[in-house]
């Protein structure tokens, strides 16, 4: 209906949560499969209970995306934060074969959920993404810029790539790239589109349009 994920997700009875979760993936992966890939990813959001909580969920999901059309390396899974990771070394055991299946792997909501950096010491993803509440208003908050430069040198010394969320403004954008982030997401490029890829402009080349 083109609602939000945190409404779609309060309909759904606690006991089928995951089982939703992981099983709606096969939709995302159809509509994939109609797009033009070529060399970009498709990125899911899987809570992590997801993964652990069903007995083949690699093994589903590798069904799903070929089934589709889609190759493992074209899929980014991504993790959210915000849940507690209770079997952590289940956990670790399915993200190992997400990996050797050729599926890459992120976290999303970075910062914002219950691990944190302490959660980079246990596993290291190919992508983190950092939650939105942290890129708000950037430029003008010294606290969140010495948290988020922190984490930014940390990446770099691990080898995993930084993606900043919910970048909205000029001056937050400007501000994160000054930190070394090359990848953005948020308002100030797109907005989602239901069932299709939105328009997507640069905000220089807007500005120069605007000029």
């Amino acid at each position: 209906t083109g609602g939000s994920p945190g409404e779609m997700f309060a309909a759904i009875a606690a006991e089928d949560r995951y089982r939703f979760d992981l099983e709606s993936k096969a939709f995302a992966f159809a509509l994939a499969g109609q797009l033009p890939l070529g060399k970009h990813q498709l990125a899911i959001n899987l809570l992590p209970g997801s993964l652990y909580h069903h007995p083949d969920a690699v093994g589903w999901l590798m069904d799903s995306l070929l089934a589709a059309g889609l190759r493992p390396d074209q899929v980014l899974i991504e993790v959210t934060e915000t849940e507690v990771i209770t079997c952590f070394d289940q956990f670790r055991k399915v993200l190992k074969a997400l990996r050797v299946a050729g599926m890459k792997l992120a976290i999303d909501d970075f910062g914002a959920g219950y691990s944190g950096l302490s959660l980079l010491t246990r596993f290291q993803p190919d992508k983190i993404k950092v939650d939105a509440e942290l890129v708000r208003d950037i430029h003008i908050s010294g606290t969140k810029q010495a948290i988020v430069a922190s984490v930014v040198r940390c990446c770099e010394d691990l080898g995993i790539t930084v993606v900043a969320e919910g970048v909205e403004t000029l001056e937050e954008w400007c501000w994160l790239q000054s930190v070394g982030i090359r990848l953005f997401q948020g308002f100030l490029f797109s907005r989602p589109c239901l069932n299709g890829i939105g328009e997507i402009c640069w905000p220089v080349a807007r500005q120069a349009m605007d000029l």
